[in-house]
């Protein structure tokens, strides 16, 4: 009962949130984490949702020692994804990014990829505007995928969960580049490239 309990008030905060913040697509990734935990029957309190270590969001090194405490931290080291800090740190880097010239390069160098593909990919991601469910703006930026898109320039400790990212959104956008909405898109592409299952 207090899981089910636990659940419940998660998904009360993320409707409340919803209504006052134009982030709706790290909302949505948030939301995706518990259905996957209730499906899987594994509901967990919040602070112990990652139980990797995850990079420091200044350095981009991997933290090892245990934090001092704190919702903004995991239980095990580093910076919680759905913390306010999480999300200050990713904005900072979605518009960093945007003004970034060699990272597409870089990432195609370390995965094999097409440029012209990274390129499109970054596009879709951190530049072009899209018709989304609450108007047409750019993705609002997500921890898990600053994370990625940071690993993935520096070509050290790429992780399978960010070569998931990279077919997850090339398809998507392909997928929209015959006519489907975002919405559409992005259900189809999760389930061949699901990336949100990597970030519960």
């Amino acid at each position: 009962m207090k899981e089910l309990l636990t659940c419940c008030y998660e998904l009360m905060e993320i409707e409340l949130r919803a209504q006052h913040t134009d982030q709706l697509f790290t909302l949505l990734h948030m939301a995706e984490r518990i259905d996957l935990k209730l499906r899987r029957g594994i509901i967990e309190e919040r602070e112990n949702n990652d139980p990797d270590f995850i990079q420091d969001p200044d350095t981009g090194q991997m933290q090892g020692s245990r934090p001092s405490g704190g919702d903004d931290n995991t239980a095990s080291g580093g910076l919680n994804p759905d913390s306010k800090k999480a999300q200050e740190h990713a904005d900072r880097y979605y518009e960093s990014v945007r003004h970034m010239t060699t990272d597409t390069k870089k990432i195609s160098e370390a995965t094999g990829i097409k440029k012209e593909k990274i390129d499109k990919i970054k596009n879709h991601v951190f530049i072009q505007e899209h018709d989304l469910v609450d108007g047409r703006k750019r993705f609002g930026a997500s921890y898990d995928m600053a994370q990625s898109w940071q690993r993935l320039t520096s070509g050290k400790g790429i992780q399978e969960k960010d070569m998931v990212l990279l077919k997850h959104e090339y398809m998507e956008l392909r997928l929209m580049e015959k006519g489907l909405t975002q919405d559409e898109a992005h259900i189809i592409a999760s389930k061949r490239y699901n990336y949100a299952k990597y970030c519960e």
